[in-house]
């Protein structure tokens, strides 16, 4: 286990012999004095940002691309020593604009959002309590009993969630293994099993199945990165794995919640799952064995194999589901109403176009798979991130397409945000 507070008091030692000011933000963006609380270490002079992400253990370095190499040659070398001495990567990006502490404002506020639907979560828990080496945590009827390969340290926050020997969930008297020794699984299961479910059942199964895939392609990609296999050839992969983790995670974090259980619920039960033919495939085993293979092949992933290749076939299969829906005639209910972003300010040219794009992407109707495409990307520029060539062809392919379902024209509104076509060409990565 990474200890990220005597890295973070590290990381600022290391910046701090080499400049007189140092900013330190938390997860929140709020600034601190406390060197242990951030996770966001911001020097003006040469221009840098060090960030900690505890989510993925890695020590990330963004410099502006003007300074020169020997200007920071011996600050990277000593936080990539740091880097080795905790087990966690290290990586290196570069800006072609002055890194200010506003360029990552947009994080501390999915921090907080994602700290306020944990708390709605919680809120229907009780606090994990037990003795040194028993957590026990109550979920509605249900009882979660964890236990433990060490003692638990009272004093260590978050101790009751770690080193987990294995997880039961008890109700009305019988006691069940969680096959997985991850506690968010458990507590979905036992929130699922609270409102009369099963493991066998539909939702049972999702959460049993995905909860393994989940720990086991988070796995992978960290057996990716540590050997240096993230390449030209492996990035779109592991990029769509990402994807899928992150989908898995939120599904699992909702079917813990009260008020998000019955939505994810309902879809598990209404969705077939896409069935592909081999010749739909891109890869056989064999290629992406070939892929990311070190001296030999780790044969612990040999099973998942056939996942990953079926993730970047649907990946494949949803995103030419998506340029066919924007090449052809889309329907949208009513105008665009620009109003209240008139009356918002917006960080960057580029955040306005996000919001723009997020604003007509509720209109499009009968069309829900291209609706939630397009709200997805103008997500990602609202948060600063660059879109690539095919999302930028998508969204002109859209904005060439609209029509109001209402009336027999394009209103004013909409026919101005084609301006699109000539704004988004700045914010596309080839």
């Amino acid at each position: 286990m990474v200890k990220f507070e005597r890295l973070a008091e590290k990381i600022f030692g290391v910046l701090r012999s080499a400049s007189d000011e140092v900013k330190i933000y938390t997860p929140d963006g709020d600034i601190t004095v406390d060197p242990q609380l951030g996770t966001r270490f911001y020097v003006p002079e040469p221009s840098m940002m060090v960030t900690i992400d505890t989510d993925n253990n890695e020590i990330e370095l963004s410099i502006n691309k003007e300074e020169s190499f020997e200007a920071t040659e011996k600050m990277q070398r000593r936080l990539k020593n740091l880097a080795n001495e905790f087990l966690i990567n290290y990586t290196v990006k570069n800006y072609g604009k002055s890194i200010q502490p506003r360029d990552f404002s947009y994080k501390a506020k999915i921090n907080r959002m994602r700290k306020m639907a944990d708390q709605q979560v919680s809120e229907s828990m009780s606090r994990m309590y037990g003795s040194k080496k028993t957590s026990y945590q109550q979920v509605e009827s249900v009882k979660l009993l964890v236990k433990h390969k060490t003692a638990v340290d009272e004093d260590v926050r978050g101790s009751r969630a770690r080193n987990i020997k294995d997880i039961f969930i008890e109700m009305a008297g019988e006691r069940f293994r969680f096959p997985h020794k991850h506690l968010g699984g458990a507590r979905a299961m036992a929130r699922h099993m609270s409102y009369g479910g099963v493991m066998e059942d539909a939702v049972g199964n999702y959460i049993i199945e995905n909860t393994g895939r989940m720990l086991k392609l988070k796995e992978f990609v960290q057996y990716a990165k540590t050997n240096n296999l993230i390449n030209e050839s492996t990035q779109q992969i592991l990029e769509t794995v990402n994807e899928n983790l992150a989908s898995i995670k939120h599904d699992i974090a909702r079917l813990s919640g009260t008020n998000t259980y019955h939505v994810i619920a309902e879809r598990i039960k209404e969705t077939e799952p896409l069935e592909l033919s081999e010749d739909q495939y891109g890869y056989t085993e064999d290629d992406l064995k070939d892929m990311f293979t070190v001296k030999s092949f780790s044969e612990k992933f040999e099973s998942l194999l056939p996942t990953v290749n079926k993730m970047v076939a649907e990946k494949d299969h949803y995103l030419r589901k998506v340029e066919e829906s924007s090449s052809s005639t889309i329907w949208v209910n009513g105008n665009l109403d620009l109003t209240e972003e008139k009356m918002l300010q917006f960080e960057s040219e580029q955040a306005r176009l996000g919001y723009r794009l997020g604003a007509i992407a509720s209109l499009i109707s009968e069309n829900e798979t291209l609706s939630t495409y397009i709200s997805k990307v103008s997500k990602r520029m609202q948060q600063g991130q660059d879109i690539n060539a095919f999302e930028h062809s998508v969204i002109n392919n859209v904005l060439e397409n609209l029509t109001v379902k209402t009336e027999e024209t394009v209103s004013e509104d909409l026919k101005e945000s084609k301006e699109f076509e000539l704004s988004l060409e700045k914010y596309t990565r080839v």
